[in-house]
């Protein structure tokens, strides 16, 4: 399965597919949120400032983001070039974890235990 990259107006396009408002507000604060199945590893890619795409070479103003399951975590990394980053992720059961924001090229690190479904991962960057 495809994973589904959802940016900008998260919120709207959660809360209109019958999520609860809860996890819609939270999904809407962040600038990236990605559904993770269960068929999916670890993925890393770099994370411009206006689209996510595969670094190939050089210098972007953006930052990195590893993500996906682990073993029987749901993991999330995170780290910008330029600006303070963070990263969460939260499970199908509700259990969440923030990494906090972290200075300048560091990397924020979330986990917690892989559900069967609803799995989403998510980075910010200020």
């Amino acid at each position: 399965m495809k994973k589904l990259l959802l940016f900008g107006l998260v919120g709207s396009i959660f809360m209109a597919g019958g999520t609860p408002a809860a996890a819609a507000e939270i999904d809407s604060s962040y600038k990236g949120v990605e559904v993770i199945e269960e068929s999916e590893g670890i993925t890393s890619s770099f994370v411009s400032e206006n689209r996510l795409s595969r670094a190939t070479d050089g210098a972007y103003d953006g930052g990195w983001w590893y993500r996906g399951k682990s073993g029987s975590l749901l993991v999330s990394e995170y780290k910008h070039y330029k600006k303070e980053g963070r990263a969460s992720c939260r499970n199908g059961n509700s259990d969440y974890s923030d990494g906090g924001w972290n200075p300048v090229n560091h990397f924020s690190k979330a986990n917690v235990s892989y559900s069967k479904s609803g799995n989403k991962v998510y980075y910010d960057y200020r």
